[in-house]
Formats: structure tokens, sequence, C-alpha cells
């Protein structure tokens, strides 16, 4: 990516992957449909994947490499080549993890450092888990019920049907903040009297679930009153405005 196809958006907004691009795009639409306004992609603002092969260069997932603040830094410096960026990561919080990932603690440690970058860098950590853990339960249960429906698993060797997907048998959880959304909706497949190894072979098969295909069935049943969790609806208003900045 060159500086100069960067400078071609007011906004450039850096994301992990393709899914993260799914939810965030359409939340923009809706949020700035809300408002009477009407965002260009390619114009108003663009994505660009820091997890992929576009920065391997820069190696800034890489959580072991001794040179990881200068790779840090080289990002930084990317960040400078357009007017206004956004950066958006998961907290990857829960489970064992309790703390930012130090790549995440990295960044924003960085650009608190550089203060200057203040009004044209935004960077958005996610309150939940991942990007998927602003999707209501309900939504994505019914994704996972109706429109992505796991029917084997390979176990002992074997290829193993599954029970049909049962709703009830999250009934008494709720999807939380900081809940593997595989782990968690792998609940519906499973049940008290299955073992633990069976049950770890249904949460790899839902792990295996393509996230850019949960993403667009997610995006395509997505109304303006599922904005509500976590501090979704505060972020999306922060970003539409700090679009609007970017065309000042």
């Amino acid at each position: 990516m060159k500086p100069s196809q960067l400078l071609q958006s007011n906004v450039v907004i850096w994301v992990e992957g393709p899914s993260d691009k799914i939810y965030i795009k359409k939340w923009l639409e809706l949020k700035a449909s809300q408002n009477n306004i009407r965002f260009i992609e390619g114009k108003d603002y663009s994505f660009v994947y820091y997890g992929g092969a576009l920065l391997d260069h820069y190696r800034l997932l890489s959580e072991d490499d001794e040179n990881q603040d200068d790779h840090i830094d080289s990002f930084i410096d990317i960040l400078r080549t357009s007017r206004y960026s956004v950066i958006v990561c998961d907290s990857d919080l829960g489970g064992k993890r309790v703390t930012l990932k130090p790549r995440v603690l990295r960044i924003k440690e960085r650009l608190e450092q550089i203060p200057e970058l203040s009004r044209y860098v935004s960077l958005w950590i996610s309150e939940g888990r991942e990007i998927e853990n602003y999707v209501p339960h309900d939504l994505m249960v019914e994704v996972f019920t109706k429109l992505i429906v796991r029917q084997y698993i390979n176990y002992e060797g074997k290829r193993v049907k599954l029970p049909n997907p049962d709703p009830a048998s999250l009934n008494d959880q709720t999807f939380g903040p900081n809940d593997s959304f595989d782990q968690f909706f792998a609940g519906l497949y499973t049940r008290p009297t299955d073992t633990i190894e069976y049950a770890d072979a249904v949460v790899r098969s839902v792990s295996d679930v393509d996230k850019v295909k949960v993403a667009r069935e997610v995006t395509g049943l997505w109304n303006d009153f599922h904005f509500s969790e976590l501090d979704l609806d505060e972020k999306m208003n922060q970003l539409v405005a700090f679009i609007l900045q970017a065309q000042q």
C-alpha cells in the first residue's frame, strides 16, 4: 500500500481482517443514514488490513519479534501518510487473558507519546473480546441455528452427525463481552451428558466456521435497534463524527 493510495481517502480505517470490515462498513452505513449522511467508500473512508499480507513487512501481529517496537514505530510512520486514521483492535480479553496483548498496548502507548497525532488518529479497542461480541445474543443464535448450521464433526476418526442446534440450550446463558463466540455457540450442539472430548470436538467444528460468512449473515439481519451492545453505539457515533471532521 503506497502513501499516495492511502491519501485518496479522507479517513483510513485499519482493521485486522475482512470480517471486521464487513461489520464496520454495515454499521457505518446505518449510522450515517440515521443522520441523513451518505459516506462513499474510497472517498470519505477506506479500509486497510493490518493483520494480513498487506503489512507483513512490519510484522505487526508478531508477539515474539524482539524488534517489535521498531515495527510499531514503522506502523505509526505509516499513519502519518494519511490525514486521518482509525485503528480498530480486538481487546482479546477473556479466558486466561486479563490484559491487552503487547502489540495493542504498544500501539496505544506510542500514540499517547505523540500527542500531535491525537486529532488525526483514533484508536478503537473493542470493549468485548472480539468484534463479534458486539453482536446481540439473539441475533447470533439466529445465524447459527438458521443460516450457518453445522451438520457433522470429526470425532474419534469418524464423521459424526450433529443434533439440530437447540436455542433452548442457551436460555439460561447470555453471550457476554468476554466470551469466545465459537466456544459459546458450540453450546447449541452439545448436551449436559456429552463427554468433555466430544464437547471439545464440537467447539473445534464451530471454530472452523468462516468468520467472513458469519459477518455477512449477521449484517444481513442487522437493524438500527441492534446497536445496544457494549459501547458500539458510542463508538459508531464517534466514527461518524471523525469522518465528518476529516471532510472539513
